[in-house]
Parts: structure tokens; sequence; C-alpha cells
């Protein structure tokens, strides 16, 4: 079989193959966003004031319907004390929240707070930013840590979104 025309099917598969590469790059590559960690210290001058490390979302380009991740710590230098949820939710979202402090340490593994976020069955929130939520620390010694944002970091996270089911995305970056 011979074509009469070889310029016209080349420029047919050149437009099928940059089609097929944008695909993959728009929605198995990009990312879809990030969840990050932020460190804040407590006043030095007050000694009832906590520790407190940000949960938030940012640039999300899919609807958020629940994530889950542990946040690690070092226990020699911090001790969980409670958690507040941030401005992503409205009052009418009423997500399911679990978050608890994990009771498996051993010497070379930190500390771990599970945590959970998850919105009703076929509920989403299209906002592409805001603070899902806030952990609050006590330090473990009397004496005050001056420390950095290093000391907490991400693992085991999933980030879900909803459409007709739940669907866990791997294109959602968590950092640290």
């Amino acid at each position: 079989m011979q074509f009469k025309n070889p310029i016209i099917i080349s420029t047919i598969l050149l437009a099928a193959f940059l089609i097929s590469i944008f695909y993959i790059y728009k929605f198995l590559i990009q990312p879809a966003g990030a969840i990050y960690l932020t460190y804040k210290s407590p006043s030095p001058y007050d000694s009832t004031s906590f520790h407190t490390v940000i949960v938030a979302a940012e640039d999300l380009k899919v609807p958020f319907f629940g994530a889950a991740f542990h946040v690690n710590y070092n226990p020699e230098s911090y001790k969980y004390d409670h958690f507040s949820l941030g401005n992503y939710f409205e009052p009418q979202d009423n997500p399911i929240v679990l978050v608890n402090e994990s009771t498996q340490k051993s010497e070379e593994e930190y500390g771990k707070i599970i945590i959970g976020l998850s919105l009703k069955r076929g509920q989403i929130i299209k906002k592409s930013e805001g603070t899902l939520l806030k952990l609050y620390f006590k330090n473990s010694t009397s004496i005050m840590d001056q420390t950095a944002e290093n000391d907490f970091h991400f693992s085991n996270a999933v980030f879900s979104t909803f459409d007709k089911a739940r669907k866990d995305l791997t294109n959602i970056t968590f950092y640290p």
C-alpha cells in the first residue's frame, strides 16, 4: 500500500503524539498541588505557649475529599498536646477528623501523630488553599528548645478526591 501524500500522514501522527504527551503530563505527571508543614515557635517569654505545626494546602488543582498522613516529630523535644481544625473547612463541611498519637515508639523511630481527614461520601471542597489543621506541642523538657522546622515531617501520606468513588492521587506533594 502506497500513500499518496506522506506529509499529511506524518502531520497526523505528530499531532497524535503531541496530544498524547500533553495528556500524560496533564493527568499523570503535573503536580496537582501540595500539602505542607510549617512550624511556629512559641514566645520565649511565655511558658504557656505552644509549638505550633500548621498543615496547609497550597495550589490544589483537584477537589479535596480526604487526606491521611503521619506527622513525625522528636518525642525527646516535644510532647503532643492537642489540635484545632483550620480555615480550609467551613462549619457546614463537618469533616470527619482523626488525630491520634501513636503509642508504638522505638529508639530509632520518631514520635508519630496519625491524622485522617475526610468529608462524607459525595462531598468535596474546591478551594485551592488554606489551613487544614494545627497541631500544638509542648516542650518535653523544662528547657526551652530553639528548634527548626525540619523537626517535623510527613510520612505515609495519601490525598483523595471523589468522582463517583474515592480516588487516591499520587501527584500531590507532601512537604517535608
